[in-house]
Order: structure tokens, then C-alpha cells, then sequence
């Protein structure tokens, strides 16, 4: 059975202000000739922002993120994938 929570551990600590991802990750790199700092096997949740009550397209993937900056990441989603479908309605929308 789920049991709701109003607060979970991760959310101790919130960074809202100056975020340097390299200050607070520890970055490196996996794999011999990656170009850059990845943050690997990352859960990323991800919804449908065109529907209004957009919980039940919730959904989660796992990813590999590109570092590209202190406070910038990349990611390559794979089209057929609920992530991408959703970042082209968000596209849409604006």
C-alpha cells in the first residue's frame, strides 16, 4: 500500500538561488571519450503539461543527463518515450 507524505528526506536541503552542479555533485566521467560530466541512470519524472489534471500522465524514466553547466543539464530523449511526447507538448505550449 502507498502511504502519502507531506515531506520526504530529499527535501531537507533546497537550492533555489546561485546552483553550481558542480559544486554540489559529484561529477566525473563514466566512460573513456565522454565530453563532459554525466549524470548517470537519473529518474526523471516527467508529465503531460497540455491536460489539465496531468497526474495520471505522470511517469517516470531512467536517463543519462549531460552535465552542461553550473546550473544546466542535457538530455536526449528517445521520441517514442512519454519524456519526449511531453517535452514537445511543452514545446507547443510555449
Amino acid at each position: 500500500e502507498v502511504e502519502q507524505r507531506d515531506s520526504a528526506p530529499w527535501q531537507e536541503l533546497v537550492i533555489e538561488q546561485a546552483i553550481n552542479l558542480f559544486d554540489i555533485l559529484p561529477l566525473f566521467r563514466l566512460n573513456h571519450g565522454d565530453g563532459g560530466f554525466y549524470i548517470d541512470k537519473a529518474c526523471v519524472i516527467s508529465r503531460d503539461p497540455s491536460l489539465a489534471d496531468n497526474r495520471p500522465s505522470q511517469n517516470v524514466g531512467i536517463y543519462r543527463l549531460e552535465v552542461k553547466g553550473p546550473a544546466r543539464l542535457g538530455i536526449q530523449p528517445v521520441p517514442a518515450h512519454d519524456i519526449a511526447i511531453h517535452l514537445q507538448r511543452a514545446e507547443e505550449l510555449g
